[in-house]
C-alpha cells in the first residue's frame, strides 16, 4: 500500500512521506493527495470539483498534464471550476448551471469568454475590476524585520489608508506564513509590527484591538464556525457591545446582522439558518462581515475569492474596494494572477519564504510576475520599497 501511495504522489510531482498525517500537510498538498486518491481507482469517469482551487503554477501545470494523460487514456473527466482561464486551457465542452439548472453547453471554441460570463451570470458583465478611488494615505500597518520558525529571512512591508498591497507568490511560497506571523497567529522569533503607529501585540486578540482582522484562506476549517447560526458567526467578534448585565441584546444582534444583510448582499434564509448551508460566495461574505464589526483599521485577505462564483467574485471586489474608499487598508493574498492585477495599488512577490520584490500597478504583468515568483531575478525590494514610500 505504502509503494502504490508513493507511486501516486510521485505521479503527481509530489514528494511527501506516506506515512505522515494529512492533517498535518499544507493546503495544497492535501489537494494533490485527495487527487491521488481519485486516481487509485482506476475509474473511467472522475469527477474533480475545483482541483486546483489550492494551486498554482507548477502544481496547476503538474494537474493539467496528468489530466491530458488520462484523456489519453480514455478516462471521461468531468471538470468542475469557477476559473475561467482553466476552463478554456483545458475543456473541450463547457456545460454551465446557475441556480441547479442547465443554462447551456457548447464546444470550447463556439464561445468567447464575455460570453461564457453572461451564460454564468444572466447578464451582460463587463469585466473590469472596481476604479481605484484617491490617493493612499498614511501607513497603517508596518512590518519591520519580522522572522518566525518558517519565515527565516527578515521580512518588512507597509501598508497605506486606502491603499491594496497585492501579495503573490507559488504556493508554498510563506503568503500565508506572512499573513498568520502579521496577525499574531505565529509567534515571532524578532522584528516588530505596528498598526497605526500602535505596536501590534503577540496575539490575534491584540491584533483585533489595534484594528487588524485575518480572512484566513480556508474559511471553512479557520474562518467560520458552520454549525453555528449565521447571526452567531457575524457577531461573535463584537459580544462585549451587545452583552447587557450578562446576556446578549437580541434587539442589537438583530440590528447588526441586518445591517450585515444588507451592506454585503449577503443571501439568507434567515439569520438562524446554519452558516454551513449557504453557498460559498455568501459564506465568505459572512466572514468579511464579522470583522467589519470590528471597524478594522487593516484587513489581511487570503484568497478572498477562492471556490465562489463569477458573481461573487465581482461582488466581493466592490466589497474590497469600498474597504479602501473608506480609509482601510488591504493586504491580499491571491493565486490568480488577474485578480492581484486588477485589484492591486502595489504588489509584492513572495518566493523562498522572502519578499523577492515588488512592482507598482504600472510595471506590473503576468510574465513579470511569474518570472520573480519562480526562479527569476530578484529585484532590490529594499530600494523598490524605499522608492515606493517617497
Amino acid at each position: 500500500m505504502d509503494r502504490q501511495a508513493r507511486a501516486l504522489l510521485e505521479r503527481l510531482g509530489v514528494d511527501v512521506n506516506v506515512n505522515t498525517l494529512v492533517g498535518d500537510l499544507p493546503v495544497a498538498t492535501q489537494q494533490m493527495v485527495e487527487i491521488a486518491k481519485a486516481l487509485s481507482q482506476n475509474a473511467n469517469l472522475i469527477v474533480m470539483d475545483e482541483p486546483s482551487a489550492i494551486l498554482a503554477g507548477d502544481e496547476l501545470a503538474r494537474l493539467f498534464a496528468i489530466i491530458e494523460s488520462l484523456v489519453e487514456q480514455n478516462v471521461t473527466i468531468v471538470y468542475i471550476s469557477h476559473r475561467l482561464d482553466e476552463v478554456f486551457a483545458i475543456a473541450d465542452e463547457i456545460t454551465v448551471l446557475k441556480d441547479g439548472v442547465v443554462v447551456g453547453t457548447t464546444p470550447v471554441g463556439a464561445i468567447n469568454r464575455p460570453g461564457l460570463v453572461k451564460m454564468m451570470v444572466g447578464r451582460d458583465f463587463a469585466e473590469v475590476f472596481p476604479p481605484r478611488s484617491g490617493e493612499p494615505g498614511a501607513i497603517v500597518l508596518s512590518v519591520e524585520n519580522i522572522t518566525t520558525d518558517v519565515l527565516p529571512y527578515p521580512t518588512s512591508l507597509t501598508v497605506c489608508a486606502g491603499e491594496i498591497v497585492g501579495l503573490a507568490g507559488m504556493v508554498g511560497s510563506g503568503r500565508t506564513e506572512l499573513a498568520r506571523a502579521i496577525f499574531g497567529a505565529d509567534p515571532l522569533k524578532s522584528g516588530t509590527i505596528h498598526i497605526k503607529g500602535q505596536r501590534a501585540g503577540s496575539s490575534p486578540r491584540r491584533a483585533i484591538d489595534r484594528g487588524l482582522v485575518l480572512v484566513p484562506e480556508d474559511r471553512k476549517a479557520q474562518g467560520l464556525f458552520l454549525g453555528l447560526p449565521i447571526r452567531t458567526n457575524v457577531t461573535i467578534a463584537v459580544l462585549n457591545r451587545l452583552v447587557q448585565r450578562g446576556l446578549i441584546d437580541r434587539k442589537r444582534e438583530a440590528g447588526t446582522v441586518q445591517h450585515a444583510k444588507e451592506s454585503l448582499s449577503i443571501m439568507m434564509a434567515s439569520p438562524d439558518q446554519e452558516v454551513q448551508y449557504l453557498s460559498g460566495g455568501n459564506q465568505q461574505k459572512v466572514v468579511l462581515a464579522r470583522w467589519l464589526e470590528t471597524s478594522p483599521a487593516v484587513v489581511i485577505l487570503d484568497e478572498p475569492t477562492r471556490g465562489i462564483d463569477v458573481g461573487a467574485k465581482f461582488e466581493i471586489y466592490h466589497l474590497i474596494r469600498g474597504l479602501t474608499g473608506r480609509g482601510v487598508g488591504v493586504l491580499m493574498i491571491s493565486s490568480e494572477l488577474p485578480e492581484i492585477l486588477g485589484m492591486s495599488d502595489r504588489i509584492l512577490v513572495m518566493r523562498d519564504r522572502r519578499i523577492a520584490g515588488q512592482f507598482s500597478q504600472d510595471e506590473a504583468t503576468e510574465e513579470r510576475i511569474i518570472e520573480l515568483a519562480t526562479a527569476g531575478r530578484a529585484l532590490d525590494y529594499a530600494s523598490t520599497q524605499a522608492h515606493s514610500e517617497t
